[in-house]
């Protein structure tokens, strides 16, 4: 009976976390891209290639995080295109 419950006590806690710790291979996860700062060609680059990502990842859901006083007017246009445009849904 000593030896049950000793091989009780080392399996029972390596089940649960088994149960509890998620596997990245299922869970659905979403990208978050931050922009702090003026819109330029940099944050067009910046929020293309993190779409980009997160299809090649097959990410649920983009959200991006903005604080931005605005920016070129170009640069918001391409970035406007580029998230109609996005396989992957969009909130910021």
């Amino acid at each position: 009976m000593t030896r049950l419950r000793r091989c009780l006590h080392i399996a029972l806690p390596i089940i649960w976390l088994a149960s509890v710790c998620p596997s990245t291979a299922t869970e659905p996860h979403a990208l978050l891209l931050e922009v702090d700062g003026p819109i330029g060609p940099a944050t067009t680059d910046y929020l293309k290639r993190g779409l980009s990502h997160a299809q090649e990842t097959n990410s649920e859901v983009v959200i991006i995080r903005m604080d931005t006083p605005g920016g070129l007017d170009a640069a918001t246009r391409d970035i406007v295109k580029a998230i109609i445009g996005s396989a992957v849904p969009v909130a910021t």
